[in-house]
């Protein structure tokens, strides 16, 4: 039985965990098989490069580029790592997590197999995160990870109207506690829905996970900050708009707005500083025309 980010000779790169989530990047330098063994974890693999076979039982699984699978924690199965440079992005997960979703349908398919073509698109969220974040958003890890479950347990898809009352309440938590450290499901009790259910639901209708949909809350409010204050420090409109530190803070603004926030602000101080000697340059000349007037009557 294999722990938490163990793999048969692979060099790990890249490790975070969270959340009760375990993020590994796994790196195999050259082909290999490895005997038949299981995983304590319920974990998600997807493929980064190279080639990846796999057999359960008489099933055979050959995995393809791109595409992401699902283990259940105690599936005995044999790999064999097809391409030299073959490397891995797997997601760990604890029971805690299957324990959630079953509130959610108590009938749930955890199966062995490959995810919906959707669950690329998510492990690559999670990915980047991994590779350029030591803070990640507890809403973005949170959401990808129950989307992720829900696309694996084989759920069927559904019809939602467009604006349901309970999305109202959702939002309004968002809107009045997005600088604090939401949880998905503080806002989901808020509204009275299953975490999985609001993170779906909310992605199906808005296009936009909830944890961006925060992000772009928490820059508009820096934004309106450093507009109307020029002196406060970036660490500090960043903490008050609801970041983790400053780098989280600076590297979320760019990619909303598309310059850095000492950027962004020093954009605007230079046209402060010119309206303002320019109002300053009118007084003064004014001032001299009606000293000059009073000069000639007298």
């Amino acid at each position: 039985m294999l722990r938490r980010s163990e793999y048969f000779g692979g060099q790990l790169r890249s490790y975070r965990s969270c959340f009760d989530v375990t993020m590994s990047e796994v790196e195999y330098k050259e082909m290999r098989r490895c005997r038949p063994h299981a995983h304590e974890r319920a974990f998600f693999s997807f493929l980064l490069r190279g080639g990846y076979e796999e057999r359960h039982g008489r099933h055979h699984f050959c995995h393809r580029l791109q595409t992401v699978a699902f283990r259940p924690a105690g599936m005995i199965h044999a790999d064999e790592i097809t391409a030299a440079g073959t490397r891995f992005f797997i997601i760990e997960i604890t029971d805690d997590w299957l324990s959630r979703l079953g509130r959610y349908s108590p009938r749930l398919d955890w199966t062995p197999g490959f995810c919906a073509d959707d669950a690329a698109w998510l492990a690559t969220r999670l990915y980047h995160a991994l590779a350029n974040s030591s803070t990640g958003s507890p809403l973005l890890v949170q959401g990808i990870v129950l989307d992720l479950l829900m696309s694996a347990a084989r759920l069927e898809a559904f019809q939602v109207s467009r604006n349901p009352p309970w999305l109202g309440r959702a939002l309004e938590c968002v809107h009045r506690e997005f600088a604090q450290d939401l949880q998905l499901e503080t806002i989901a009790s808020h509204a009275g829905v299953h975490p999985a259910y609001l993170s779906r639901v909310f992605r199906k209708i808005y296009r936009e996970s909830l944890g961006h949909y925060v992000n772009r809350l928490r820059v508009r409010y820096a934004r309106s900050e450093l507009a109307k204050n020029t002196s406060i420090p970036l660490c500090d409109v960043g903490l008050a708009a609801g970041f983790a530190d400053q780098s989280h803070f600076t590297r979320i603004f760019k990619k909303i707005v598309g310059v850095p926030p000492g950027a962004f602000r020093s954009a605007i101080i230079p046209d402060w500083y010119a309206s303002s000697r320019q109002a300053k340059q009118k007084i003064t000349t004014r001032d001299a025309a009606r000293q000059e007037a009073k000069s000639d009557l007298c």
